[in-house]
């Protein structure tokens, strides 16, 4: 049977909600314990606890004895179940009103947070006072929790030899980042950054990225195309 007596006493932090059918984390309650004990999700995240044994127990957040007023299931009888989903990172201990020594933990996490920015190049943002007439246009998407990249570069310079992320403020020439790739032999104007790159140092070059102090650099042969033909700033919202 299902639980009764449910109830939730903050909205803010976690609530009981009603089970969906599935994309829950899922906790079994059988001989005396919680299986696993210690779940890690991501904020809004649904943990589903079902009592598979033959005691009566609760889910009660807190640390025993002490509730801690956030969710309570009341009592779970042998198939009860209860759902709570948590809005907020932050740890949650819980426990058995019956059974103390039964406790356990919803670790949540902040979401992943993918933050993409924009690039006009041209020869006016190169610091070594190259000519051109080529234009290009770039996009950088960041996920700031793990540093991992992706994005593309398109422009019409000839005879291009490589193109790349450096990092620099505006008007600042500064070193390779992340090299780009050809998207292919016959697209040599099509760079890409390869699949699964993270930035070398996430924690550095993402706040970096958010403070608008990287930017796209191609490179050509053609005369003082060595040290980058075409430049721009990755800040575009």
């Amino acid at each position: 049977m299902t639980g009764v007596n449910f109830t939730a006493t903050s909205t803010q932090s976690a609530q009981i909600v009603p089970c969906p059918p599935s994309g829950t984390t899922n906790v079994t309650i059988v001989d005396f314990s919680y299986t696993p004990d210690n779940v890690t999700i991501s904020a809004n995240g649904i943990v589903k606890w079902t009592n598979n044994g033959l005691s009566i127990h609760t889910v009660t957040s807190g640390t025993p004895p002490t509730q801690d007023g956030k969710f309570n299931s009341g009592d779970l009888g042998t198939g009860g179940t209860v759902c709570v989903q948590f809005p907020a990172p932050g740890t949650y201990p819980y426990f058995c009103i019956p059974h103390s020594f039964m406790i356990g933990s919803v670790t949540v996490t902040a979401p992943a947070a993918v933050v993409i920015r924009f690039a006009s190049l041209d020869n006016t943002q190169e610091t070594t006072g190259v000519g051109s007439a080529a234009k290009g246009a770039g996009v950088l998407a960041v996920d700031t929790a793990t540093g991992r990249i992706a994005g593309f570069l398109v422009h019409n310079v000839t005879n291009t030899t490589q193109s790349h992320i450096h990092v620099g403020a505006r008007g600042v020439a500064g070193g390779i980042l992340v090299p780009l790739a050809p998207v292919s032999a016959g697209s040599p104007n099509l760079y890409a950054v390869p699949d699964n790159t993270f930035f070398p140092n996430p924690a550095t070059d993402v706040a970096s990225f958010l403070a608008g102090n990287l930017y796209f650099n191609v490179h050509s042969s053609n005369p003082l195309g060595a040290a980058g033909e075409i430049r721009g700033q990755i800040d575009l919202p």
